[in-house]
């Protein structure tokens, strides 16, 4: 009580079943004419100007198509240059999460106390946290600039979302049941990266012209913004009309980086 002064509830903000939204896309994906392979780490692209097209290099052999789409997310810039294409200043930048049973085995507290806890941070964005699954979710909300990995947390930063933790509420991470970390990759204005490397200025013309297309830097916000992105995006790579429920939310393609 003491560190609260004020608070702001939303009342329509809602939780996403990030599984279910996730399998849900993989299920559109079991077309006749889509697969996805896995495994297959890309090891060059070269454009044949004569052909027109892209020979895609991987560890699973040789794809040929008109257009790459790099959504390679923390791996976007070195993907580009895999392509001969200049990198567009991407950064990946580490998130930790930790997971902890909400009361410890002494404590006289209902779980039914924890969960129904909204989502919850403070106002400068320093740790969140909100029930999981019968757990306490809780981020300091690290972005720590990292080169693309797989990325482990680091025991500094548990420590200081521990500590946050502690100093705003009753709540007590004395055991952890599971830390991990994530990359969130942004472009410098913090603006997703979508379209031609053509079009996009800091790149410059590109003799390729319109083959290298990019959908990159959704710092973080990649399931939540999907089905927008993914409709923009398609709409933008076959050079078809923007969506008329994006085109009436008054986007700027522009601002697009």
């Amino acid at each position: 009580p003491e560190y609260a002064h004020y608070g702001v509830y939303e009342e329509d903000a809602m939780d996403m079943n990030v599984h279910a939204i996730h399998q849900g896309f993989l299920r559109q994906l079991s077309q006749p004419r889509c697969s996805i392979q896995l495994n297959s780490e890309v090891l060059k692209c070269e454009y044949n100007e004569g052909k027109q097209i892209w020979e895609v290099h991987t560890t699973n052999g040789v794809y040929v198509t008109r257009v790459i789409v790099n959504a390679a997310g923390a791996w976007a810039d070195e993907l580009a240059v895999l392509a001969g294409v200049s990198p567009f200043g991407l950064v990946p930048k580490r998130r930790t999460i930790i997971s902890f049973d909400p009361i410890e085995q002494n404590e006289t507290q209902e779980m039914g106390e924890f969960v129904h806890l909204p989502f919850t941070m403070d106002c400068e964005e320093t740790v969140y946290f909100k029930p999981e699954s019968g757990k306490i979710w809780a981020s300091p909300a690290d972005a720590t600039p990292i080169e693309a990995c797989d990325v482990q947390p680091e025991e500094l930063d548990i420590a200081i979302c521990v500590d946050r933790l502690q100093s705003i509420t009753y709540l007590n991470p004395a055991r952890l049941s599971h830390k991990w970390a994530g990359l969130r990759t942004f472009a410098t204005d913090n603006t997703p990266v979508i379209g031609y490397n053509s079009n996009l200025s800091t790149n410059g013309p590109d003799k390729r012209g319109r083959t290298f297309f990019w959908l990159a830097g959704q710092g973080g916000y990649g399931i939540q913004t999907a089905p927008a992105l993914g409709d923009l995006s398609a709409s933008l790579c076959l050079q078809r009309p923007i969506p008329q429920y994006i085109q009436a939310l008054g986007l700027d393609t522009g601002v697009l980086s």
